[in-house]
């Protein structure tokens, strides 16, 4: 005969398996909470954003309701050049917030409108949703008061580029060719977009009337020489020079600390192509 404290120690692998399984004995999906967004005001005037590092956050000039910007300055007090940055689907987290730094430290007056209006994602479903959430036309009116912001600046010397974050990509590219179509002053100097598929935007890339920057890691599955010249193709009969630039050592989301196969390595590297590609313009 078995002794009972034997068989409890036999049966309780069999028990807790049991228990782990849902309906049909398939394993149960893990119960996690999801986080909330995180909501932030529209500042009454300029106001830090992270305590003793540069950059503020303030209202975007001439947009109704009222949404907030981040304003990097380079240092110095010469006139320089500008970025429009489009941020990725965080929204304006952390990571966006230390990328226009680092623009601004290669000698560029940085705006980043906040395209999801005060709310931060915490989570790739919020993100998600986030993004879904964004009207195309309001985005084009947030990167247009971005341009505005830059044009009124003291140390503004005429010049912009726009820059597209992964998804944020999808928003700067109609923006670009809306703006060239109207015919609206000041024109950006070029676009650069970090891992933004293309290949949803082949109607969109021949009218963006200014050339173009497509960063991809090399190590991305979602890119190959067929789809460059297919790119490449429909940019060039619509008279746009697009220019891309396999980083080595990542996936993608070269400028996304929390995207799938960042690696520090390559971002610099990143950094480094957009500052050599946009001192050429």
């Amino acid at each position: 005969m078995i002794p009972r404290r034997l068989l409890v120690v036999l049966f309780l692998p069999f028990l807790l398996a049991v228990l782990a399984c849902g309906p049909q004995g398939k394993p149960a999906e893990p119960s996690l909470p999801e986080v909330p967004s995180v909501v932030e005001p529209v500042p009454e005037s300029p106001t830090t954003a992270d305590e003793g590092k540069p950059g503020v956050y303030e209202r975007l000039p001439g947009v109704d309701p009222p949404v907030r910007d981040f304003l990097v300055e380079p240092e110095g007090d010469g006139p320089v050049p500008g970025i429009v940055l489009a941020h990725g689907w965080w929204g304006l987290d952390p990571g966006t917030r230390e990328l226009a730094r680092d623009l601004a430290a290669g000698g560029y007056l940085v705006v980043v409108p906040d395209l999801f209006e005060q709310v931060v994602a915490t989570s790739r479903t919020s993100a998600t949703e986030l993004l879904a959430g964004v009207d195309a036309e309001r985005a084009r009116e947030l990167l247009g008061a971005g341009v505005d912001r830059l044009a009124a600046h003291p140390r503004f010397d005429g010049r912009f580029f726009l820059l597209g974050v992964k998804a944020g990509g999808d928003f700067a590219l109609p923006f670009a060719a809306a703006r060239a179509e109207a015919g609206e002053a000041p024109a950006p100097r070029g676009l650069v977009l970090d891992s933004t598929n293309l290949g949803l935007h082949l109607d969109v890339l021949p009218r963006v009337g200014c050339p173009v920057l497509w960063l991809v890691g090399a190590g991305s599955a979602a890119f190959g020489a067929d789809q460059e010249r297919e790119w490449k193709d429909v940019a060039r009969k619509g008279g746009v020079e697009l220019t891309v630039a396999l980083v080595p050592g990542a996936g993608t989301g070269l400028l996304d600390p929390r995207s799938l196969g960042y690696r520090e390595e390559a971002y610099r590297e990143a950094l480094d192509r957009i500052f050599d590609w946009m001192k050429g313009r």
